[in-house]
Formats: structure tokens, C-alpha cells, sequence
């Protein structure tokens, strides 16, 4: 069972990274250019090893079993098959999220979604709150959840239908408009047909993420669902990193730009255009550190020996 741990790398606080900037960060150009972003001289240094983040609220953690490889979702129902799916009732180490986007806001409060993805089981999007610099997380929402029911026992999971092939990857973020302002949410839909090919899946928070579906299925049959829109003009998207700085002040002449990860898929007998074949890993060297066969996907730059999935990061706008 490949576990997803997420790891924090957070500020002084934590004792974990610290940033040291020069005089661009405190006095940046005057103003910062429209027409896109401007330079700051940043640089990173490590002051402690990383700690694993801890969430209370939410759904169920792979903690709280505990799971493991031959009983991957101990703890997740009540009773198998048919029971109902159960809550984090205190404080576990953050699995399964991963793949956060994260702010803070003027109170020093960070704000975060996540996507919670339960291996051939489940995926969902998170929302959540800290207050003590992402040490630890408290869930307040879980929205678009491809499955929310129960496999056959706590043993298995449910590849045989959907498995864990929903909506993930989540970025949120508000755009100018016209006369009003917009917040969306874009998530990677990982139906066959969609899934790093098709655009990402668009939702309108702009009144709050809890408005969204609680359940929304995306499925062979029905890849998108109905009546959501899907970015146009992204290559292969994989999910949205951030927000170009400097753009979005005006949706004519100066419109938002983001960077994005491109993915494009491939298999073992047709591997993705541009992979050398000489430098991937093996399903003998991949398996004892992800349980899973090598992959064959690729984009820019070219994997390494390590990895035979690499991603692009994109400019767009």
C-alpha cells in the first residue's frame, strides 16, 4: 500500500525552512510591472528536518485503524459492505491528503485545499484551516467525492468500479471579470477520457466552497459531469500551481496567467513521446518503493532514473 504523507516545510515557527531576501521583497519596483511579474532575489535554506503534518476533523485517516498493507482500510466504515463511512474523531498524522494549495491570510491563519484520495477507494477535495504555521490542519469541508461508499470489507477496495479516479489536484483562485470578481475552483478530472487530455474541471465558490455537491461522480460514462465547465487551451493540464504575480489586474489588458503541470500519458508497449527508454526504471525497481509498476508518462523536463512520470511546468494565459 503506497501511503500519501504530507510533509510540512513551513516558517521559522516550525524551525523547519527559513527565507533570507534581499531588498526586492521589502521594497519591491514601484509599481510592479502590469504586464507580468517582477524579479525578487530569494533564496532558500533548510534549518531542521521536515515534520509530518497532523489533521483533526475531516473524514476518516489512515491512522485511525491503523491501516495496513493487508488491511489497507481499517477503520474507514462502521461495518462492511453496506455501513457508513466514518469521521477522524481526534488527531492523526495527514494521510491520505496530498497535493495542497495553500494561503495565508492578513490574520497569519493559513487556508487550505487538499486532495484526499483513499488508494482505489476514494478521492474528494478538502478544505481546511491552521493557525500554527500548517502544523496542524482542522477539516471544515469535503466536497465532490467520486464514491462516499464502502468496499466490501476493509481488505479490499473499490477498483472494481470507480476506484480512486475522481476529482484532485485542486487550486482556487479569483479572476477579474468585468464589473465583478469570480472565484474558482479548477480540479484535474481523472476519468479515462479526461484525465491529463481533456481541460480541468471548472466550479464557481465564489459564494463558498460548501455550496459545491457533496457527492459528484466522474465516471467512463459520464467523464464530465453535467453542467460543469472545462478549461480550453491547456496542453495535457495536470492541475494549476499558482498564479503568475503581476497579472489578473484587468481581464482585457492584463489578464491572469498561471504556470501549470503538463502530463501526458503513456504505457509500457507505447510509452509517452520524448521519454528516453534508456533511462527508465523498471517495474522491479519501481515496485518496492510504490507497490505500483513503472509508468511511462512523461512531459518536459525528461524523467529521471529514479522516476519514469514526469511532469511540465507551463506557463498560460
Amino acid at each position: 500500500m503506497r501511503k500519501r504523507n504530507l510533509l510540512l516545510a513551513a516558517g521559522a515557527s516550525l524551525a523547519t525552512l527559513s527565507l533570507t531576501v534581499g531588498t526586492a521583497m521589502a521594497s519591491p519596483p514601484s509599481p510592479p510591472p502590469v504586464e507580468g511579474p517582477f524579479s525578487l532575489n530569494v533564496q532558500w535554506s533548510t534549518t531542521g528536518l521536515p515534520q509530518p503534518a497532523s489533521v483533526t476533523n475531516g473524514p476518516w485517516t489512515l491512522g485511525q485503524g491503523p491501516a495496513t498493507l493487508d488491511h489497507q482500510n481499517k477503520g474507514l466504515c462502521d461495518t462492511f459492505p453496506n455501513g457508513a463511512l466514518q469521521s477522524n474523531p481526534g488527531t492523526n498524522l495527514m494521510q491520505p491528503y496530498y497535493f495542497p494549495q495553500i494561503k495565508r491570510g492578513l490574520d497569519g491563519k493559513l487556508d487550505g485545499y487538499f486532495d484526499y484520495r483513499i488508494k482505489d477507494t476514494d478521492e474528494a477535495i478538502a478544505h481546511g484551516t491552521s493557525t500554527d504555521g500548517g502544523l496542524t490542519w482542522s477539516i471544515d469541508g469535503v466536497k465532490l467525492r467520486l464514491n462516499g461508499t464502502c468496499p466490501a470489507n476493509d481488505a479490499s477496495t473499490n477498483a472494481a468500479g470507480n476506484g480512486d479516479n475522481g476529482q484532485g489536484h485542486p487550486f482556487v483562485m479569483t479572476i477579474p471579470t468585468g464589473p465583478t470578481r469570480k472565484t474558482l475552483l479548477y480540479t484535474l478530472d481523472r476519468a479515462g477520457s479526461v484525465g491529463d487530455n481533456g481541460g480541468l474541471t471548472i466550479h464557481n465558490v465564489t459564494g463558498g466552497f460548501s455550496g459545491l455537491n457533496n457527492i459528484e461522480p466522474v465516471t467512463a460514462a459520464t467523464p464530465v459531469p453535467p453542467g460543469v465547465p472545462q478549461t480550453i487551451g491547456l496542453d495535457h493540464p495536470d492541475g494549476i500551481l499558482g498564479v503568475i504575480p503581476g497579472t489578473g489586474t484587468d481581464p482585457h489588458f492584463n489578464p491572469t496567467k498561471i504556470l501549470y503541470l503538463k502530463k501526458v500519458k503513456g504505457s509500457k508497449s507505447s510509452p509517452a513521446t520524448g521519454l528516453d527508454l534508456t533511462k527508465l526504471c523498471t517495474d522491479s525497481q519501481s515496485q518496492p518503493y510504490t507497490s505500483k509498476k513503472a509508468n511511462y508518462d512523461s512531459g518536459s523536463p525528461p524523467p529521471s532514473m529514479v522516476s519514469t512520470s514526469a511532469t511540465a511546468v507551463r506557463p498560460a494565459g
